[in-house]
Parts: C-alpha cells; structure tokens; sequence
C-alpha cells in the first residue's frame, strides 16, 4: 500500500470512529457529515472523497459488526445445540456496538428501503 493509500484508509477510519462518537452524542438522525468531519479534524468537503453518505458510514460500521462477529464466533465451540455460546456473542455485540446497533434502527425508521434491506440482511444472518 502506498503512502497515499494509507493516509485514505486512515482517513477512512478517521471518519467511521468520528461517526460513532457523533452517533453516540447526537444520535444518528440528529448528526450531519459536518459534526462527522468535525469531530474527525477532517474538512467538511473532503468526506466524499472517502464516503459515499452518512448511510454508507454507517453501513461500513456495520461491516466492523460482521467481523468482530466472526471473530467472537472463531472462539466459539462448534456445537450447534449448545446455544450458550452463541447468546454470549450476541450479548457482547450489542454491547460493544450498541451505539451502531441504535443508528441500524434510526436509520430504518425513515427509510423503508433500508428498512427492508435490514431485514433481509437479520434473515439472512439467522439461517445455519
């Protein structure tokens, strides 16, 4: 990765971490990409050279669930029937991400379309 690249990433990350701090003090309908970019020290314009929308901040936060998600499921026995296990990891995503887990919500109640995709998406999530 070039220096470039890894100045974009960063500034990537910069910007998700900004967006849940935001999130956490302003709720997600409430923050706009100027608290977002505030918070992050980086100027307004530059966000959507980095990011599509607030949706797709908050989307890619999610993408941080998934793999933390793996990465609690990795530890986790493989026996299916003992649900123990897998409450445990559902318990210490919420609790670790509530604040995403909130904005998922906010952001379904005023957008049907994502609504349905968020729905599809628990299904999906809740075959074997």
């Amino acid at each position: 990765m070039t220096t470039r690249q890894e100045m974009a990433a960063q500034t990537r990350r910069d910007l998700l971490d900004a967006a849940q701090v935001v999130f956490e003090r302003k709720g997600y309908l409430n923050a706009t990409i100027t608290d977002i970019t505030t918070e992050a020290g980086k100027a307004a314009g530059s966000f959507y050279n980095h990011v599509d929308g607030k949706e797709a901040l908050l989307l890619a936060l999610a993408g941080d669930i998934g793999n933390d998600a793996d990465a609690l499921i990795a530890t986790s026995p493989d026996d299916l029937r003992d649900l123990g296990p897998h409450l445990a990891v559902f318990w210490q995503l919420q609790s670790r991400h509530r604040t995403v887990m909130a904005a998922l919500r906010d952001a379904a109640l005023v957008d049907p379309a994502f609504a349905q995709r968020m729905h599809d998406f628990g299904i999906e999530q809740m075959k074997p």
